[in-house]
């Protein structure tokens, strides 16, 4: 570019030179209005565009999650610079367009099966082993063995229970609701049922005071026991059957001594076996005892607090209460020597 210039100055100089030596001169008269021309281009223009484009997608996997991310960005820059030689003037103008666009999917699959799968089966024998007892007398009820139920703060009898022998209360007298009496019976307060009171006072002193039972725990259900004494300190639990053996003595007695409660299930049942009597079977409760719904009970209860019968249930015995109240459900109670 240079060289180019340099070359036209000299050809419009060489024919001024020439004339100026071969002819005369000339003065001509200067304006001083007019500016003097510089030399070079009068107009120089440059123009730069610059476009950027980048475009990022990135897919990754994890366990069980699929992500993918898409990422654009789009840059235009434009720069036009101007010159005027008559008045040098720098434009600068910049224009810039930046576009972004970015698409994130996710997908998160999570799917967890578990299947657990467990069964367990026991198998419970219980073996009682019993050593020759000294036989046991009969436990003297005196007066209170006329008395299918006596209690001393209350009785409640709902679903009309059914009773064969006499119903009893003493010292309170509160009776709620109603029997059906189906054999000789009646309800009796006063002294008479506060004889009974003192009478299985003395009887249940009688059989707590016996010594050298054998020793019984926990649950009795399954197991076939035979005449004799059996204590525990704490509570009996009668979850199945138990079976009282008298092995053909039917005058064979059976005392239990029980520190604390006493509490059958619904398939809690006494089943006397081989001439055993409900009459010679006794229990005598250090608590409260509760006959299970719909089971079957046998011998007399003599308990020191609350006896409560569950619906339907069933005493072939004595439901009698030393300090306590007795309540009865739709249940049927026999006094086996009325």
């Amino acid at each position: 570019m240079k060289k180019i210039i340099s070359f036209l100055v000299l050809l419009a100089v060489i024919p001024v030179a020439f004339m100026a030596g071969c002819g005369k001169s000339s003065n001509p008269t200067s304006n001083p209005d007019t500016p003097t021309p510089t030399n070079g281009i009068l107009i120089a223009t440059s123009t730069r565009t610059a476009t950027s484009t980048a475009t990022q997608t990135t897919t990754g996997t994890l366990v069980s999650n699929t992500s993918t991310y898409t990422s654009t960005a789009t840059a235009s820059s434009t720069v036009t610079n101007t010159i005027t030689p008559a008045q040098p003037t720098s434009t600068s103008t910049s224009t810039q367009t930046v576009t972004n666009s970015q698409t994130n999917t996710v997908t998160n699959t999570v799917t967890n099966s578990q299947t657990n799968s467990s069964t367990s089966t026991a198998t419970n024998t219980m073996t009682v082993t019993q050593t020759p007892q000294t036989a046991q007398v009969a436990v003297n009820l005196n007066s209170a063995a006329s008395f299918a139920v006596l209690a001393s703060t209350g009785i409640t009898a709902s679903g009309n229970p059914t009773i064969c022998g006499n119903m009893g209360i003493s010292p309170g007298s509160s009776v709620t609701g109603s029997v059906i009496y189906s054999c000789l019976g009646s309800l009796i307060t006063g002294s008479i049922a506060g004889t009974g009171q003192t009478d299985l006072t003395t009887a249940y002193n009688d059989a707590a005071g016996r010594s050298n039972g054998a020793a019984i725990s926990g649950d009795l259900g399954g197991l076939t026991i035979y005449p004799g004494l059996y204590n525990t300190a704490s509570a009996i639990r009668i979850t199945g059957d138990l079976t009282l053996d008298a092995q053909g003595n039917t005058s064979a007695i059976f005392i239990f001594q029980i520190g604390t409660t006493l509490t059958t299930a619904t398939t809690g049942n006494i089943t006397l076996a081989n001439g055993a009597n409900p009459a010679n079977v006794f229990w005598q409760v250090g608590s409260s005892c509760s006959l299970g719904a719909g089971s079957t009970f046998s011998g007399t209860i003599m308990a020191h607090t609350l006896i409560a019968f569950g619906t339907g249930a069933t005493l072939n015995g004595r439901a009698l209460s030393e300090t306590g109240e007795v309540t009865m459900l739709t249940n049927s109670v026999t006094n086996p020597t009325p």
